[in-house]
């Protein structure tokens, strides 16, 4: 989680003047963030954010096509890959493994559950529940600081026993007025 805020208008600014994507803007602000890993030296981080034309999850629910990791056709730019665990910052404590489509649904064979969470806060995402992008409520492809936005939250939940990890999905219709962290990836 990015330790700075930002409201849903994402874009880089220069010179005063937004420019770019909102996804581009986003992951630039990961990659200039001061919560990120100082190792390894040269790492990408990206925003595990999508607008649904340069960032993408997936278009049908959990990018569950019949076949194993034919849902990775799904996928613009996403920043999940198949069958990783990922960790917090400290590159210890792990998270989740994304399932073989690089996502994580409840039930997967190869995901092994949310076992950590990230932190207490919401985040923007951009996504529904099962990684489809939300298409009403992402500020205009993260170029707006007005509208509502599609969250995640970094905590896990306990429910019936089972830990779930909402990472995805509308946790409530914030505003794009409203400044969240950023949850960063690393490639």
């Amino acid at each position: 989680m990015t330790a700075t805020t930002y409201n849903g208008d994402l874009r880089t600014v220069v010179a005063g003047t937004p420019t770019g994507t909102g996804i581009a803007g986003a992951d630039a602000k990961c990659m200039a963030d001061s919560m990120k890993p100082v190792t390894p030296t040269g790492a990408i981080y990206k925003a595990m954010l999508v607008d649904g034309t340069n960032r993408r999850a997936c278009t049908t629910a959990n990018c569950a096509p019949a076949a194993p990791g034919v849902g990775l056709l799904e996928q613009i730019d996403w920043v999940l890959r198949p069958n990783v665990t990922y960790t917090r910052a400290d590159a210890v404590t792990p998270i989740f493994t994304a399932d073989w489509n690089g996502v994580y649904s409840i039930g997967s064979v190869v995901g092994s559950g949310f076992v950590n969470s990230i932190s207490g806060g919401q985040f923007f995402s951009g996504m529904q529940t099962n990684w489809t992008t939300n298409s009403t409520n992402n500020c205009t492809s993260w170029t707006l600081s007005s509208g509502s936005a599609a969250m995640g939250s970094g905590s896990i939940i306990l429910l019936d026993t089972v830990n779930l990890w909402n990472p995805i999905g509308s946790t409530g219709g914030n505003g794009c007025n409203t400044a969240f962290p950023l949850a960063c990836v690393e490639q």
